[in-house]
């Protein structure tokens, strides 16, 4: 179970994010694909990600700690051991164990 604060903001077009934090003085270090598809379950948000190379993920966002839980045993996973790190964490340890790669590649 992880608690975090998540501010969204629609930017339109897309591309023009990358224009923002430039202007801003980031510059990008480490890029992956993600794909998501999003089913509601008993007032949780189940996210099926898949991440090309590393595998599939499954994501439960609820607004509060019970729903989570709840939704988990719904989907036979409350004995499971859940990951923790983030998702740009499993990118870069997977590049940094590929030998010759770098972080500052695209996966």
């Amino acid at each position: 179970m992880k608690i975090r604060r998540e501010e969204e903001v629609e930017i339109s077009p897309p591309r023009e994010a990358k224009t923002i934090l430039a202007a801003l003085g980031y510059v990008p270090t480490l890029s992956f694909q993600k794909r998501r598809e999003d089913f509601s379950l008993g007032g949780a948000v189940v996210s099926l990600d898949e991440l090309p190379g590393l595998g599939f993920f499954l994501e439960i966002e609820a607004g509060n700690e019970a729903t989570v839980r709840r939704a988990a045993r719904r989907l036979g996973l409350s004995r499971q051991r859940p990951i923790t790190a983030t998702y740009i964490a499993l990118v870069a340890e997977h590049l940094s164990a590929r030998p010759g790669r770098g972080r500052d590649l695209k996966f």
